[in-house]
């Protein structure tokens, strides 16, 4: 389908489906074992790193992508 590849519009509607382009998030990634080994080289209490770290790995990457949402 040609229309996706050259198509400057944020969304468009096309046999009752809907395109659209979501924004690209910047983000940098670090292994676990790295995110560890800084959080314990860094000196804060053993729970605040466990919860930093717990956190953290709840957190995902949004590239930028073409969401299709089916009309009704």
């Amino acid at each position: 389908m040609d229309i996706l590849t050259n198509i400057q519009q944020e969304s468009f509607e096309y046999d009752g489906y809907k395109f659209s382009k979501t924004k690209e998030v910047e983000a940098k990634t670090i292994s676990k074992e790295k995110l560890w080994e800084a959080l314990t080289n860094s000196g804060i209490s053993n729970e605040l790193r466990s919860d930093i770290f717990s956190n953290s790995q709840n957190e995902t990457t949004r590239f930028s992508v073409i969401r299709i949402t089916k009309l009704t």
